[in-house]
Protein backbone atom coordinates (compact mmCIF):
# COMPACT_ATOMS: atom_id res chain seq x y z
CA UNK A 1 0.00 0.00 0.00
CA UNK A 2 1.26 3.60 -0.10
CA UNK A 3 1.14 6.50 1.70
CA UNK A 4 -2.18 7.47 3.40
CA UNK A 5 -4.20 4.32 1.84
CA UNK A 6 -6.43 2.76 3.74
CA UNK A 7 -7.81 -0.84 4.07
CA UNK A 8 -10.69 -1.96 5.57
CA UNK A 9 -11.75 -5.67 6.34
CA UNK A 10 -15.26 -7.14 6.95
CA UNK A 11 -15.75 -10.68 8.35
CA UNK A 12 -18.72 -12.43 8.01
CA UNK A 13 -19.57 -14.68 10.89
CA UNK A 14 -21.45 -17.65 10.12
CA UNK A 15 -23.04 -19.79 12.92
CA UNK A 16 -24.88 -22.91 11.82
CA UNK A 17 -28.67 -23.56 12.83
CA UNK A 18 -27.54 -26.69 14.36
CA UNK A 19 -24.88 -25.41 16.29
CA UNK A 20 -25.35 -26.84 20.14
CA UNK A 21 -25.81 -24.55 22.82
CA UNK A 22 -23.37 -22.60 24.86
CA UNK A 23 -20.84 -23.36 21.71
CA UNK A 24 -18.38 -20.70 20.93
CA UNK A 25 -16.55 -19.21 18.11
CA UNK A 26 -13.80 -16.81 18.34
CA UNK A 27 -12.39 -14.94 14.74
CA UNK A 28 -9.02 -13.55 15.46
CA UNK A 29 -7.36 -11.00 12.37
CA UNK A 30 -4.19 -10.07 12.84
CA UNK A 31 -2.50 -7.60 10.10
CA UNK A 32 1.16 -6.67 10.35
CA UNK A 33 2.56 -3.42 8.66
CA UNK A 34 6.47 -2.78 7.84
CA UNK A 35 6.61 0.82 7.23
CA UNK A 36 9.44 1.62 4.88
CA UNK A 37 11.20 4.70 4.16
CA UNK A 38 13.38 4.62 7.90
CA UNK A 39 16.01 3.49 9.11
CA UNK A 40 15.29 0.59 10.41
CA UNK A 41 12.07 -0.01 9.15
CA UNK A 42 8.99 0.05 12.02
CA UNK A 43 6.94 -2.67 11.93
CA UNK A 44 3.18 -2.68 13.70
CA UNK A 45 1.11 -5.40 14.50
CA UNK A 46 -2.43 -5.06 15.27
CA UNK A 47 -5.52 -7.56 15.96
CA UNK A 48 -8.61 -7.84 16.69
CA UNK A 49 -10.91 -10.35 18.27
CA UNK A 50 -14.83 -11.08 17.99
CA UNK A 51 -16.12 -13.90 20.06
CA UNK A 52 -19.55 -15.58 19.43
CA UNK A 53 -21.34 -17.56 22.13
CA UNK A 54 -24.91 -19.97 21.07
CA UNK A 55 -27.17 -18.92 23.46
CA UNK A 56 -28.92 -21.73 25.73
CA UNK A 57 -32.75 -22.40 25.27
CA UNK A 58 -33.64 -21.28 29.04
CA UNK A 59 -32.06 -18.16 27.59
CA UNK A 60 -33.23 -17.84 24.12
CA UNK A 61 -35.71 -14.24 23.94
CA UNK A 62 -34.57 -11.82 21.71
CA UNK A 63 -32.47 -12.99 18.64
CA UNK A 64 -30.35 -11.00 16.32
CA UNK A 65 -29.38 -11.37 13.37
CA UNK A 66 -26.95 -8.94 11.65
CA UNK A 67 -26.51 -9.39 7.81
CA UNK A 68 -24.53 -6.64 5.23
CA UNK A 69 -25.48 -6.19 1.41
CA UNK A 70 -21.67 -6.34 0.42
CA UNK A 71 -19.33 -8.96 0.85
CA UNK A 72 -16.97 -6.44 -0.51
CA UNK A 73 -17.05 -2.66 -0.73
CA UNK A 74 -13.97 0.08 -1.70
CA UNK A 75 -13.38 3.63 -0.14
CA UNK A 76 -16.45 6.08 -0.80
CA UNK A 77 -18.91 3.38 -1.42
CA UNK A 78 -22.02 2.81 0.92
CA UNK A 79 -22.11 -0.50 3.14
CA UNK A 80 -25.92 -1.54 4.58
CA UNK A 81 -26.38 -3.47 7.53
CA UNK A 82 -29.44 -5.10 8.27
CA UNK A 83 -30.35 -6.09 11.87
CA UNK A 84 -33.83 -8.72 12.23
CA UNK A 85 -34.98 -9.44 15.65
CA UNK A 86 -37.34 -12.20 16.87
CA UNK A 87 -38.85 -12.81 20.05
CA UNK A 88 -38.03 -16.56 20.00
CA UNK A 89 -39.59 -17.50 23.23
CA UNK A 90 -42.80 -18.40 25.00
CA UNK A 91 -43.38 -14.69 26.48
CA UNK A 92 -44.10 -11.42 25.91
CA UNK A 93 -41.31 -9.12 25.72
CA UNK A 94 -41.17 -5.34 26.73
CA UNK A 95 -38.45 -2.81 26.59
CA UNK A 96 -37.40 -3.92 23.42
CA UNK A 97 -33.51 -1.84 22.53
CA UNK A 98 -31.41 -2.74 19.92
CA UNK A 99 -27.82 -1.34 19.30
CA UNK A 100 -25.24 -1.02 17.00
CA UNK A 101 -22.31 1.24 16.01
CA UNK A 102 -20.49 2.25 12.88
CA UNK A 103 -17.77 -0.04 12.28
CA UNK A 104 -14.00 1.15 12.27
CA UNK A 105 -13.38 2.98 9.04
CA UNK A 106 -16.49 4.24 8.14
CA UNK A 107 -18.94 7.38 8.73
CA UNK A 108 -22.65 7.30 9.26
CA UNK A 109 -25.00 8.29 6.79
CA UNK A 110 -28.75 6.74 8.07
CA UNK A 111 -30.59 4.68 10.35
CA UNK A 112 -33.97 3.20 10.01
CA UNK A 113 -36.55 1.06 11.63
CA UNK A 114 -38.54 -1.51 9.12
CA UNK A 115 -42.60 -1.69 9.71
CA UNK A 116 -43.46 -2.54 13.19
CA UNK A 117 -45.08 -5.64 14.71
CA UNK A 118 -48.31 -5.42 15.78
CA UNK A 119 -47.32 -4.88 19.30
CA UNK A 120 -45.08 -2.40 19.31
CA UNK A 121 -46.03 0.64 18.79
CA UNK A 122 -43.29 2.98 18.21
CA UNK A 123 -39.70 3.30 17.84
CA UNK A 124 -37.16 6.28 18.92
CA UNK A 125 -33.80 5.84 16.79
CA UNK A 126 -30.30 7.78 18.44
CA UNK A 127 -27.72 8.22 16.04
CA UNK A 128 -24.65 9.36 15.13
CA UNK A 129 -24.95 12.60 13.01
CA UNK A 130 -24.33 12.29 9.39
CA UNK A 131 -20.18 11.67 8.44
CA UNK A 132 -19.64 10.50 11.97
CA UNK A 133 -19.31 7.87 14.51
CA UNK A 134 -20.74 6.04 17.24
CA UNK A 135 -23.66 4.02 18.90
CA UNK A 136 -27.03 3.65 16.85
CA UNK A 137 -29.84 2.88 19.22
CA UNK A 138 -33.73 1.74 18.40
CA UNK A 139 -36.39 2.02 21.57
CA UNK A 140 -39.20 0.45 21.28
CA UNK A 141 -42.36 1.49 22.66
CA UNK A 142 -44.90 -1.37 23.38
CA UNK A 143 -43.78 -5.03 23.42
CA UNK A 144 -42.95 -7.89 21.03
CA UNK A 145 -45.28 -11.12 21.12
CA UNK A 146 -43.85 -14.28 21.03
CA UNK A 147 -42.95 -15.26 17.70
CA UNK A 148 -43.23 -11.30 16.08
CA UNK A 149 -40.26 -10.16 14.33
CA UNK A 150 -39.15 -7.49 13.03
CA UNK A 151 -36.01 -5.19 10.97
CA UNK A 152 -33.40 -2.53 11.61
CA UNK A 153 -31.00 -0.63 9.52
CA UNK A 154 -28.27 1.87 8.84
CA UNK A 155 -25.89 2.90 5.87
CA UNK A 156 -22.23 3.43 6.35
CA UNK A 157 -19.10 4.76 3.97
CA UNK A 158 -16.68 3.08 4.13
CA UNK A 159 -13.48 5.27 4.51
Amino acid sequence: MAADEKLCLIVKEVIPANAPFNARDQITITAQFVYTGSNPPVTALYTRTDLTTVGTPTAVGLTLTKEVDKSTAFPGETITYTITYLNNSAAIISNVIVFDSTPAFTTFLTAVAGPLPAALTGSVVAKPSVGGRGIIRWTFSGSLNPGQSGTVGFSVVIE
